[in-house]
């Protein structure tokens, strides 16, 4: 659908003067929208209004949510990295901008970013350099199929602290990639679960209330220390840890490690899309088998996912799923060697050649 005229003429003065403010070329007029009208997004059309009345501080917080809450488009992350350069968080809105480059880059408000960024930040020194690179095909100008558009269409950024670091394009970037790369029929039985995604600067950000819960396995440590969880039909993947004695948030989570998390919690997704596959007598059957020969030296490796009762069921369905979708690097070879009669049940029951 598209903005209404007037909405439509208001981003294109919009998107020139925040060119022109940002000492940028002139920017060729907007046409177009990438998200739905404002008649079908409150959250939007209210920060849209705040934003007209130069109340940018509020408008801030109504755009965060019309993109975390309604799915918001393109205009939404526009109107949002303006907002946040309004009132001096000049990295927010670099940010924003780079997020909107990346995630909608053909789209018309994409071409405004670019031009405020040409100037805010044209050595992409405010951001991850891999941020400032262009699209891979595999993200943007391919062809995709219907299944990964609807699957890609679910991925959604979390909220965050304000004193908190806002997410990056590498990690959406990474995430989407992964979805794509997935096996078709561990895709359909994703789309058919109709699993979402969702990416948070940090678990707590996303769910305060366990700030202060001790995690299962995590000896003593809470949800701070997370770097992902499957919750409600929603695979969460972080971004950051919180350092449990300062409270500060720590550097961001090395990519290579996100990806192997993103596996684990697709894991649990499969898991709970096959109907819970890791509490089945079967299941348990293969499970108690392989432990049962696991020497001690490898027990102390594979302690977390011989947890107790369904705990370990569950951690070791994921971790097995991950292994057996090549995304799991750490455990692979204790996996494959002390679980071959759980990874077969798994590779027959998921559908995972």
């Amino acid at each position: 659908m598209k903005l209404t005229q007037q909405l439509l003429l208001a981003l294109t003065a919009i998107g020139l003067f925040w060119a022109s403010a940002c000492q940028a070329e002139p920017v060729a007029q907007v046409q177009g929208s990438a998200t739905a009208s404002p008649s079908a997004s409150k959250y939007l059309t209210q920060g849209y209004k705040l934003y007209q009345q130069k109340s940018f501080l509020t408008a801030c917080t109504y755009l965060q949510y019309a993109i975390e809450k309604e799915n918001a488009g393109a205009n939404a992350w526009l109107y949002l990295a303006h907002s946040q350069y309004a009132v001096g968080r000049r990295k927010e809105a670099i940010a924003s901008y780079s997020n909107l480059k990346e995630f909608y880059p053909s789209s018309p408000e994409a071409t405004v970013a670019r031009a405020c960024l040409a100037k805010l930040d044209p050595q992409g020194l405010a951001s991850n350099p891999r941020e400032n690179s262009p699209p891979p095909a595999s993200v943007a100008g391919s062809e995709s199929s219907a299944v990964d558009s609807s699957l890609l269409k679910s991925v959604r950024i979390g909220s965050w602290r304000q004193d908190h670091p806002p997410i990056t394009g590498g990690i959406v970037r990474l995430v989407k990639d992964t979805i794509k790369g997935l096996p078709e029929p561990v895709k359909l039985t994703l789309l058919k679960g109709n699993i979402k995604f969702l990416v948070a600067v940090t678990l707590v950000d996303q769910f305060p209330s366990l700030a202060t819960v001790e995690g299962a396995g995590y000896d003593g440590h809470t949800y701070k220390r997370c770097p992902g969880m499957f919750r409600n039909g929603t695979v969460v993947i972080c971004q950051n840890l919180i350092d449990e004695q300062t409270d500060v948030v720590e550097p961001p989570i090395p990519l290579s490690i996100v990806s192997q998390n993103f596996y684990h919690e697709l894991g649990h997704a499969l898991d709970a899309c096959s109907g819970n596959c890791s509490l089945t007598d079967e299941y348990k059957h293969c499970y108690w088998l392989d432990i049962a020969r696991i020497p001690d030296d490898a027990a102390r490796r594979l302690s977390y996912f011989m947890q107790k009762s369904v705990v370990g069921q569950g951690e070791s369905c994921a971790e097995i799923t991950a292994v057996l979708l090549g995304g799991s690097e750490h455990s692979a070879e204790d996996i494959k060697t002390y679980f071959p009669l759980t990874m077969n049940y798994l590779r027959k029951k998921l559908n995972i050649n």
